[in-house]
């Protein structure tokens, strides 16, 4: 079976070709999203840059909840269409899924995913939960069985400590009459949270992207963009740990996404600010010291998990649902 996988994002598309299950790492191509108009575009570059030929199955994986056969991206404006993937890629044989439902797919395979401790232990049997952040924010849960359980978390209320995180909701409330963790636990919302961190240092906000931030804060020379990231940091510690409570991952925790990967400095080790918050649910400490936690460096897991989808013992969604072939 050769089989085209993608992994759509809000900023960026990966590409990449399976054989029986496996991908081929020559075939990985990412791109920029703004390089093209639409996805249909994107596609079709793809084909001809790498000269795929024929694939007998298509699966995409969309940063966008999955209901039907034509699906909107949550965090750009494009129009994902099954028939127009069908027709480029030629073949019927067409799925859309969520991207954290590939991710979830992926850690079936989780032994062949490149990974980092990032809090010491060792992972036994039963759910295993990812989560990340990048252009926008979720999780999803690999439950025995082979289910993946799908959710929009990322569209649930954000709940600020005081201070920084206080006023960072007031801002993305005041703009969008409510405050989610897609807004905060992303790109966007980490440099919102610098320019939060200068106006209250009376500083002028200099940095004006994640990229940026995150490089600042990582070697210290500007204590602003230190202060974001940590407490950046620290949120997606909290949100973790609250999720860990809500599916009890004894299976391991795995953190993904392109923020996530760039606070790595913030994020590793016992003291940092995401351990320390991650940590901090009072009477059930003990219990979050028994979650193993690592950090997936390997960019193409989503593209891992698409090709890992179809073999699942049970390959349907559990509160979601994957546009399948005609």
């Amino acid at each position: 079976m050769r089989a085209l996988a993608c992994d759509l994002g809000g900023t960026n598309v990966r590409f990449g070709l399976g054989v029986d299950g496996r991908l081929d790492p020559e075939t990985v191509v990412q791109f920029p999203n703004e390089r093209f108009s639409d996805f249909g575009t994107a596609l079709k570059h793809y084909f001809g840059q790498v000269r795929v030929g024929r694939v007998e199955r298509a699966v995409v994986a969309l940063a966008a909840p999955i209901d039907g056969d034509t699906i909107c991206l949550t965090n750009r404006n494009w129009t994902i269409a099954r028939a127009e993937i069908a027709e480029i890629a030629g073949t019927g044989d067409v799925v859309l899924i969520n991207d954290f439902v590939a991710l979830g797919a992926a850690l079936s395979r989780a032994e062949a995913l490149v990974t980092r401790p990032v809090l010491p232990g060792a992972a036994g049997r039963g759910v295993k939960l990812v989560l990340g952040a990048g252009t926008g924010f979720n999780a999803s849960a690999l439950i025995e069985g082979g289910h993946v359980l799908a959710a929009e978390i990322g569209h649930t209320g954000f709940a600020p400590e005081p201070g920084l995180e206080t006023a960072l909701r007031d801002h993305f409330a005041g703009r969008f009459g409510r405050c989610s963790l897609d807004r905060v636990l992303s790109g966007s919302g980490l440099v919102a949270l610098y320019r939060v961190a200068c106006d209250r240092s009376g500083r002028a906000a200099a940095l004006g992207d994640a990229a940026a931030v995150t490089a600042e804060g990582a070697a210290g020379r500007d204590a602003d963009a230190v202060l974001a990231c940590g407490t950046l940091a620290g949120m997606l510690g909290r949100t973790a740990g609250d999720l860990a409570l809500t599916f009890l991952p004894r299976g391991g925790i795995y953190l993904t996404g392109g923020v996530t990967g760039a606070l790595a400095p913030f994020i590793q080790g016992p003291d940092s600010p995401f351990a320390r918050a991650f940590l901090a649910k009072g009477r059930m400490r003990e219990l979050m010291r028994g979650f193993t936690l690592d950090l997936v460096m390997d960019q193409s897991a989503a593209l891992v998990g698409c090709l890992a989808w179809p073999d699942l013992p049970c390959n349907t969604v559990c509160g979601g649902r994957a546009a399948g072939p005609t």
